[in-house]
């Protein structure tokens, strides 16, 4: 049997499924006398309409039609081999109509083949490739290792205590060692290494009692590389690769190459996720430190800083939710109802002789437009990637690395990218239709419409925002 390759984007279980349903709902004896019964029924139709008329010539074209759809698209069977390229699985279905099978291939490998063209001449590492990781991925990544940080309890407990307990008391009275701390990329080596705690300082750990500030550091690394690194890696893997068959390999082949992409800097994934655990409870134990001083002008300075940006960035951020989350559940949905509603336009086909065609052409269209999605968003993905190399490049050479320094303005950067990258994205569907119908603007109306409620309510709400009218728990 013909074998024939289909690649799929996270949902290759799915399309296993709906092909396999295709295939079931073909070998079905059902299907045959159902479409026995309509091709004699447009068979008489005919007939009688052409004796009435005293022509023949559509009742050939009806028979032509019938015997073309039946004996090319639904009696040959092959088999399809569908690979998913970002969960790297591989699912085969056999029996499936070489109407559906052939066609659906065709346009699929031709998406898939411009996609990995355009990234393979774009595309420096496969961490910024859209095919494999998604729309502005090495940005998600930072901004994922920078939101996120202890996972474990006894972890969390433990480094809030050190840092309040030994960390930062030491930056309140040696001003070098306070620069040092905010300078440096290189976070965990800084506070744990010889001298760097004051030895006469005592901190009380869950299960081990009284320790001095180097004992305690000792006993937190110990517990980070036993309990908090395994965990936290299985966090992130499943946040950001949650269909992968291994989350935290999948982190560790793109971690570095996104910190090298963007930041320019090469270390391992270890290194990495201490500097973000730290970088991310630093500043929350140092506001928690401080906060009983001057928490009002602390929150009134943050809320005047916040508001600078918001009425700018609420609607695209909005947008980039849309195109992170919602635009490939839509574009694989509709992949799969259209492969779903095969048999349906087959029963079609038998039923309009002439006029199948038409039908066969709307449908290969559809077809063709939803796989060109990925290689559209893939060109649209390396223009906002390369875009950032720049900006990001420069912070890191600025401040030597992603440090306390420059942590507020790489997030605002990513953020920014994210944002745009997701406007840019919402155009996607339009711009494969209008290429694939020469303009038509059906597709355009849906995908406004589909758009419309959020870019609205995003709207609505930045407006709001900006003017500091804020609601909570309504």
């Amino acid at each position: 049997m013909t074998e024939l390759f289909y690649y799929a984007y996270w949902n290759g279980s799915a399309l296993y499924d709906v092909f396999s349903a295709v295939a079931a709902f073909f070998g079905t004896g059902e299907f045959s006398r159902l479409s026995s019964l309509i091709v004699l029924a447009g068979l008489v139709i005919v007939v009688a309409f052409g004796a009435i008329k005293n022509q023949g010539r559509g009742v050939i074209s009806f028979a032509a039609a019938a015997v073309f759809v039946w004996f090319i698209l639904i009696v040959p069977k092959a088999s399809v081999v569908i690979y998913d390229v970002r969960a790297e699985t591989t699912h085969v279905v056999d029996n499936v109509p070489i109407g559906i099978a052939f066609p659906a291939s065709l346009v699929n490998r031709a998406g898939y083949f411009l996609a990995t063209t355009y990234e393979a001449a774009f595309s420096p590492v496969d961490v910024a490739r859209f095919t494999r990781f998604g729309a502005v991925y090495p940005e998600r990544l930072l901004e994922a290792l920078a939101a996120t940080g202890p996972v474990t309890r006894k972890t969390r407990e433990a480094l809030k205590t050190v840092i309040e307990g030994c960390i930062l008391p030491e930056t309140l009275t040696d001003s070098a060692k306070a620069r040092t701390l905010t300078q440096s990329a290189t976070l965990w080596e800084t506070v744990t290494q010889d001298g760097w705690v004051n030895p006469a300082r005592r901190v009380v750990l869950t299960d081990k009692g009284v320790l001095s500030c180097p004992k305690a550091v000792s006993e937190l690394t110990r517990l980070f590389d036993a309990e908090e690194l395994p965990a936290l890696k299985r966090v992130l893997g499943a946040k950001l690769a949650p269909q992968a068959n291994d989350p935290a390999s999948y982190l560790a082949v793109s971690l570095p190459q996104a910190e090298s992409l963007l930041y320019g800097l090469s270390r391992t994934m270890d290194e990495s996720l201490r500097q973000s655990v730290l970088l991310a409870t630093i500043p929350q134990a140092a506001s928690t430190f401080t906060a009983r001083a001057d928490a009002p002008a602390a929150l009134a300075v943050a809320l005047s800083r916040a508001q600078g940006n918001l009425a700018g960035e609420i609607n695209y951020r909005t947008m980039a939710l849309i195109a992170r989350d919602a635009l490939p559940k839509i574009r694989n949905a509709v992949e799969f109802v259209v492969i779903a509603l095969f048999p349906v336009l087959a029963l079609l086909a038998l039923a309009s002789g002439a006029a199948c065609a038409t039908l066969l052409r709307g449908y290969v269209s559809l077809l063709l437009t939803v796989q060109l999605w990925p290689a559209v968003a893939s060109v649209v993905n390396h223009l906002m990637v390369a875009a950032d190399t720049g900006p990001f490049g420069a912070l890191a050479r600025e401040f030597g690395g992603n440090t306390l320094a420059s942590l507020a303005l790489i997030r605002e950067t990513g953020a920014t990218s994210q944002a745009i990258a997701g406007a840019l994205m919402c155009m996607v569907p339009v711009i494969t239709y209008a290429l694939v119908r020469a303009g038509d603007v059906a597709v355009s109306s849906l995908v406004s419409g589909l758009m419309a409620p959020a870019q609205s309510a995003a709207a609505s709400q930045g407006s709001r925002l900006a003017a500091g009218n804020l609601e909570q728990g309504n």
